[in-house]
C-alpha cells in the first residue's frame, strides 16, 4: 500500500518502496539502524573468536532445521485438503499457539460462513473470479514513488488510483464473471465498484487470530 511521506525539505512523496521511506524519513535513533545481538556480545566478552561464534551459530540452524522437519505431520506433503480431519490435525497446533486449551474446540470448525459484502447477497450459476491478496489499490500498484508539489498533483493522483480499481473491477464484469471470491480485504473503493458492475464479493477467510 503506498505512503505519503514529508521529507525535511518539505516534499511530499507517494510511495510504497520500503528503502524509500526509510531514507526520506532520516531515522536518527541508533536502535532503529543497529540490531545488536546481546548473545553474541556476551560471547565475544568471554573470549570466544568471531569465527567460532559463527560456527556455533551455524550448527544450531542445522539443528533446528533438523527438528522441525521431524516435528511436521506424517503425510503433510500428500494430505487430501477435502478430507475434514487430516485438515483439523494440522491445524491444532497453530491455532494452539493462539488460543491454548481451545484448540480442540476451535478446529472442529475450520472455517466460518462469511457474510457476503455489499448489497448483493446472492448469485446463481456464476462465472467466479479468485483474488489471492484481495481486491484493492494495492492490487493494481507497481513498486515505485511518486513526487508529488501541490494539492493538484495530489487530487489528481487519487484520480488515477479509482481509476485503475475502476479499471480492475470492469475487467472482471467484462470477463463475464459475476462474484469475486477474495482472500484478502476488499477495499472500499473496489467493493463501491463491484457494487456499480452488479458483482457479488466474498472474503474466504476462516479464523482470523
Amino acid at each position: 500500500m503506498n505512503k505519503m511521506v514529508i521529507n525535511r525539505l518539505d516534499k511530499l512523496l507517494v510511495t510504497n518502496d520500503a528503502a524509500t521511506i526509510v531514507s526520506e524519513l532520516e531515522v536518527q535513533h541508533p536502535a532503529a539502524k543497529i540490531l545488536l545481538l546481546q548473545n553474541v556480545e556476551e560471547l565475544i566478552r568471554t573470549g570466544l573468536h568471531p569465527s567460532e561464534i559463527i560456527s556455533g551459530y551455524t550448527k544450531a540452524i542445522n539443528k533446528t532445521v533438523e527438528i522441525l522437519v521431524e516435528l511436521v505431520e506424517k503425510g503433510s506433503e500428500s494430505m487430501d485438503v477435502r478430507v475434514k480431519e487430516q485438515v483439523i490435525t494440522r491445524m491444532k497446533a497453530a491455532v494452539a499457539s493462539k488460543q491454548f486449551g481451545q484448540e480442540d474446540l476451535l478446529c472442529m470448525y475450520p472455517s466460518l460462513p462469511q457474510e457476503p459484502m455489499g448489497s448483493i447477497k446472492q448469485m446463481e450459476k456464476a462465472k467466479v473470479a479468485v483474488f489471492v491478496s484481495g481486491v484493492d489499490t494495492s492490487a493494481t500498484e507497481t513498486k515505485g514513488t511518486v513526487l508529488i508539489h501541490s494539492a493538484e498533483q495530489l487530487e489528481n493522483y487519487a484520480k488515477t488510483e479509482e481509476a485503475k480499481v475502476e479499471e480492475l473491477i470492469k475487467a472482471v464484469a467484462d470477463s463475464d464473471a459475476k462474484v469475486i471470491v477474495s482472500d484478502g480485504e476488499v477495499g472500499e473503493m473496489a467493493l463501491h465498484f463491484c457494487e456499480h458492475y452488479k458483482i457479488r464479493c466474498k472474503l474466504t477467510k476462516g479464523l482470523d487470530s
